[in-house]
């Protein structure tokens, strides 16, 4: 078996160590689902925290969607307006908002403390898996970076050659903003020389292509 990772979370090793939990099971049939969960809690063994969460899930044939739901750690949180998948065609829908406090996630994105502060999140997205269409994308950390954007991408499966638009209405950020963030992907990310003198980056622009072949207006 893999071996234990103290502190951080293991998939190959999970330990519930205080689990609360108060569920309605109308139906658990998959084609007519009806499953509220009008409160849970846990503590992970490796810290990880939900204080609480509330949904309910329900399904009629192949689609399955959730009403409701809202999940809460000790200092982040998740609340959707619409949440929908169909298993035969992948067809989906998320319209919702997050916001992240890095140290209630950093036993399983070790990475994330690398974020000095919270990041928050709204999203209004549809599509058919792999092809995914970004209607809205809102992000802010901290007072550092605001970001404002909508996209496309035919197939994230194969993003390297995928047709892509990427429209940025509004790009807002300090250089040690984006150089945080960029090292959570990149450990090794060093910003250039320029970062020094820049106090803030500010871009509106369109992209369109592949990444291969990214033409930027």
């Amino acid at each position: 078996s893999e071996p234990e990772t103290r502190g951080r979370f293991n998939p190959s090793h999970i330990s519930i160590l205080d689990l609360n939990t108060n569920l309605d099971l109308s139906s658990i049939d998959m084609m007519d689902l009806d499953v509220t969960v009008n409160s849970l809690s846990l503590i992970e063994q490796s810290g990880f925290t939900v204080s609480n969460l509330e949904a309910r899930a329900l399904s009629r044939g192949t689609v399955i969607w959730t009403e409701n739901l809202s999940l809460s750690l000790p200092n982040s949180s998740l609340e959707t307006d619409s949440v929908r998948y169909n298993i035969l065609t992948n067809a989906f829908t998320f319209i919702g908002r997050l916001s992240i406090a890095p140290r209630d996630v950093n036993a399983i994105l070790p990475d994330i403390n690398r974020l000095e502060n919270n990041l928050s999140l709204q999203a209004n997205a549809h599509g058919k898996l792999p092809e995914i269409n970004i209607n809205q994308l809102n992000l802010t950390y901290g007072e550092d970076l605001i970001l404002q954007a909508n996209g496309y991408i035919e197939n994230y499966e194969r993003y390297d050659d995928s047709n892509i638009n990427l429209a940025i209405d509004q790009l807002k950020a300090t250089p040690l903003a984006i150089t945080q963030i960029a090292q959570i992907a990149d450990s090794t990310f060093t910003a250039p020389d320029i970062f020094s003198v820049i106090e803030y980056i500010r871009l509106k622009a369109y992209a369109g292509g592949t990444l291969k072949n990214l033409k930027l207006n």
